[in-house]
């Protein structure tokens, strides 16, 4: 009889146990770890590049549907397309790498980029463009620097492989950001010009 005792305050103990890990499974903060079940086999490097890069990926995708509902100008909007397009791909490459890795990636935006998005959904017009390219602009330079550094140092091949392709597109990115914020530069130019003739 004490052994069945026993043995009911294990069970109840594991089930309240249960209880309270999937009630709280969703309010557990973003971490460099894995789940039980998939031991994490990328280096602390490794994972934390994946972990950001799933993040700024993320956020440039939300921005860039952001830009198609708020920018003015065509060429912004084609540029964002293009970020939905190519990030939305990278993002699926970077969910199964980081599945095969034991890797779990962040399910929010990190508080900068909030706080980016936050503020660039209260602009419109000709600011929302001017705000949106600068803010591409510095996010495309940082990333060309991050997935640099993983291409040059990632412990894991496969990482490394993902750093290394995936920097073609971000460099892609960069080039055409810079050349839109200098077209969206002349035609203000343009404009201010125009302008001062009439008066």
């Amino acid at each position: 009889m004490a052994g069945d005792r026993g043995l009911a305050f294990v069970v109840i103990g594991l089930i309240g146990v249960s209880a309270f890990w999937v009630g709280n499974a969703r309010k557990v903060p973003i971490q460099p770890t894995v789940t039980a079940s998939t031991p994490c086999s990328a280096s602390t490097r490794d994972v934390a590049f994946v972990q950001s890069a799933m993040e700024r990926q993320t956020a440039d995708v939300l921005l860039g549907e952001l830009a198609l509902e708020r920018a003015t100008a065509g060429v912004i909007k084609q540029f964002a397309q293009k970020m939905i397009i190519d990030h939305s791909r990278l993002n699926h490459e970077l969910r199964r790498i980081a599945l095969f890795k034991g890797i779990l990636l962040p399910d929010e935006l990190n508080s900068e980029d909030r706080a980016s998005y936050a503020y660039l959904s209260t602009l419109s017009g000709t600011e929302f463009d001017e705000g949106y390219t600068a803010h591409i602009l510095r996010g495309q330079r940082a990333a060309v620097a991050e997935f640099e550094e993983e291409a040059d140092h990632a412990a894991h091949s496969e990482i490394q492989r993902f750093a290394r392709d995936t920097l073609v597109t971000i460099r892609e990115h960069l080039r055409l950001i810079q050349d839109t914020t200098l077209q969206l530069a002349v035609t203000a130019a343009a404009t201010t010009r125009a302008i001062g003739f009439l008066y």
